[in-house]
């Protein structure tokens, strides 16, 4: 066989591991695991996810990134039945308020019109005109994003697509918690198999990797492939490699959430908001029931209590009633990665391989690439 010949299906099924092992019970664990079901059903690969507690989401204050569409495409799965089993919204662009300056607006679409004229892309065009002070509106406003999201607009019109459904530049909001429990029924559809338990130590191969993991019932879980899906924890990762984390504290200064669902309205903007507070930034995410909202914020400039405060002001001031009666849930956020994603038999995804703030939306856009890499270099391992 040539460099050139791509290798037959059998002879891939000969390198692939017979048994991979996902650990966690959040969106990046049932993500892979759906994914990697639907990849492997033919070529005699078992996928077993260790999970304990309920599925669970992953990534609080973020709205999807278009990439994940092609996710769905993947599965084979129609974005309206996920939307309708996750509460999911659309996401056209993220309105920034308080961000720069106080009362001051900018807008992010999720797609801008990019067509040349002269030679010149749209923005250097706008730059060119605006360094010269002959122009005055926002880049934001020649997006058709942007008016759809003042206008209240989904990417489908009644009579059909629109040139936004067809440009594939949209993405969503959903409940992750949702999300991951509907990517659970798709991957148990699949053939994948589900055992329940929490870690209760990890026995290393040797090599840098895992050979098997005990669960607290006293149960063993051997495989040739693990795959660290325990969030922040990094359970897998922690117990071979305990001092493999590197902090971003010193550049990602948030390092604590509050968050609280409020009831949901009769009209749904098919946008996120942002808004700048004074230790950090609060968001606002429309669902087809309820509305998230939080706080990124950074514990050195502000307790928990205090952070609370700023946030239900913040709340009052865009005409939210009082949350006084609602109980927020606090988390911690420590910003970081992992010195090697991939070792020997063990790759970490998602939030137990790099948890960022998540104000640019990246968290599942990240575990999603990672997950695609994964595909592409795991039938050789030659990583």
């Amino acid at each position: 066989m040539t460099s050139t010949q791509k290798p037959r299906p059998e002879a891939i099924a000969g390198r692939l591991a017979k048994r991979v092992v996902i650990v966690g019970n959040n969106e990046s664990a049932w993500m892979a695991a759906a994914y990697l079901g639907r990849q492997f059903a033919k070529l005699d690969c078992r996928i077993t996810v260790v999970a304990s507690g309920q599925p669970r989401g992953e990534f609080p204050g973020e709205s999807s990134l278009p990439s994940l569409r092609g996710l769905l495409s993947n599965l084979q799965i129609d974005e309206h039945q996920m939307m309708q089993q996750t509460q999911g919204t659309y996401h056209l662009a993220t309105q920034f308020s308080d961000w720069v300056q106080t009362e001051r607006d900018f807008w992010k679409p999720l797609a801008s019109t990019a067509h040349r004229s002269a030679g010149m892309s749209l923005f250097d065009a706008w730059f060119a005109e605006r360094s010269a002070g002959r122009l005055l509106r926002p880049f934001h406003s020649y997006s058709l994003n942007w008016g759809a999201s003042l206008a209240g607009k989904s990417p489908y019109g009644f009579s059909g697509p629109s040139s936004i459904s067809r440009s594939g530049a949209y993405a969503f909001h959903f409940d992750g918690s949702n999300f991951a429990g509907w990517l659970r029924q798709i991957a148990l559809a699949a053939g994948v198999e589900e055992i329940t338990g929490d870690v209760a130590s990890v026995a290393s191969n040797g090599r840098g990797g895992v050979a098997q993991i005990r669960l607290t019932k006293d149960s063993v879980v051997a495989g040739d492939f693990f795959i660290d899906c325990t969030g922040s924890d990094a359970k897998l990762i922690t117990a071979i490699a305990p001092d493999a984390r590197v902090s971003w504290s010193d550049r990602l200064l948030c390092d604590r959430r509050v968050s609280v669902r409020l009831p949901g309205r009769r009209q749904v903007p098919p946008f996120s908001r942002i808004t700048g507070l004074e230790a950090g930034w609060s968001w606002q995410m429309h669902l087809a029931k309820s509305i998230d909202v939080g706080y990124s914020f950074a514990s050195q400039f502000a307790t928990d209590e205090v952070a609370w405060q700023q946030l239900r002001e913040s709340l009052l001031m865009d005409g939210i009633p009082a949350v006084d009666d609602l109980s927020p849930e606090f988390s911690p956020a420590p910003c970081g990665r992992q010195t090697k994603f991939w070792r020997d038999n063990l790759l970490a995804l998602g939030t137990a391989a790099c948890l960022m703030d998540p104000l640019v939306s990246s968290g599942r856009h990240l575990c999603l690439l990672g997950i695609e890499m994964f595909m592409e270099l795991f039938p050789e391992r030659s990583v």
